[in-house]
């Protein structure tokens, strides 16, 4: 597989029936190219050659699950990928990126029906779903801010399912400034300068990454009269803002889960000279998923710790159902507005 990812490139042929019928394995090894169907048979070819059987297997892949007629047997599919029956277990190869680790399907195959070619034995099959832990993004903010509300930044995110997908993309692929809008993309701060990052070296085969990113900030506290309020950034949640209930039509889709878990370690130089009032810890469960937020106020150190965990279950919510998926979105949204770190001058 490796072998494949070094020296073969992918490249879409679909001119003529080349849409539909599959190079050889010898037009691949001759042009060091193929698309997603002749790079799957040359692996074929390659496996079989060294006595290793595997089965050329159809799947609707994208960045959404397109369900399948199961039905009405026809052209559903777009892409090809390869399974490697090991007794009781399967290994999958994606053979068109040359970035993603072996044995890896990830968001854009996951969860959804698949042709199995083998024979008159041919059948559709299940691809399995991403676990929450398959797509776990983990932060870890430390915060060092005066009475004034400056300071920096250090911050370690660890990356799985699609944002470890994009990220190796960019690695292999993207610019520098490509990977500086995705690193932007993942701060919850605002008002902030300087930014850093660095990519921690991995190997090919991990199924996470790490980025580590420094930045100034300012501003980041609020002053009411002699009190201080420091509001920590929300966790995020969707990139673009949910319809109103009143306004969906269609069923609302989550292919996969959404799950966050991050630690904002606040070191405050003031904190002696204040009595800190924490807003009280948040816990919402519903059978869409659920969010929790702590806080710790550590006195040695001059720490305020932030613990926070959500999880957003996948599934296809109708219409009648998506009201109270909106809710629950809200309520999060509601703690962050009201969850304030409150400093009063001690007298």
């Amino acid at each position: 597989y490796h072998h494949l990812q070094d020296n073969i490139r992918y490249v879409n042929v679909d001119i003529d029936i080349g849409g539909l019928k599959p190079y050889a394995a010898s037009y691949v090894c001759d042009k060091k190219y193929g698309d997603c169907k002749a790079l799957t048979i040359y692996m074929k070819a390659l496996l079989k050659f060294a006595g290793i059987p595997s089965h050329y297997t159809l799947v609707r892949a994208g960045q959404t699950v397109t369900p399948i007629d199961t039905e009405h047997p026809g052209q559903q599919f777009n892409h090809v990928i390869l399974c490697v029956p090991m007794g009781k277990d399967t290994v999958w190869l994606e053979n068109t990126a040359r970035y993603l680790p072996y044995n890896y399907l990830g968001t854009f195959t996951q969860n959804r029906h698949a042709l199995l070619v083998d024979g008159i034995n041919s059948r559709l099959i299940n691809i399995t779903a991403m676990k929450p832990t398959d797509v776990e993004e983990h932060m870890v903010s430390q915060l060092t801010i005066d009475q004034q509300g400056n300071g920096e930044v250090k911050a370690t995110y660890r990356l799985r399912g699609r944002k470890f997908e994009q990220f190796r993309y960019l690695i292999s692929e993207g610019s520098t400034e490509d990977q500086k809008e995705q690193v932007a993309a993942l701060t919850p701060f605002i008002n902030y300068q300087n930014l850093s990052w660095t990519i921690a070296s991995q190997e090919r085969d991990a199924r996470e990454l790490t980025i580590q990113l420094s930045m100034d900030i300012s501003r980041h506290i609020r002053k009411l009269g002699q009190t201080l309020a420091v509001k920590p950034p929300p966790v995020q949640l969707f990139d673009q803002e949910l319809d109103r209930p009143d306004s969906r039509k269609q069923p609302f889709r989550l292919d996969f889960p959404l799950y966050r878990t991050d630690s904002l370690i606040y070191t405050l130089s003031f904190l002696e000279r204040f009595q800190a009032e924490l807003p009280a810890a948040a816990a919402i469960h519903t059978a869409y998923g659920s969010f929790t937020e702590s806080y710790t106020l550590d006195h040695a150190t001059s720490r305020i710790i932030v613990h926070r965990q959500l999880l957003i279950k996948p599934g296809v919510y109708p219409v009648t159902e998506y009201a109270g998926f909106f809710a629950f979105i809200e309520q999060i949204k509601k703690h962050h507005q009201q969850a304030n770190l409150v400093f009063h001058p001690k007298t």
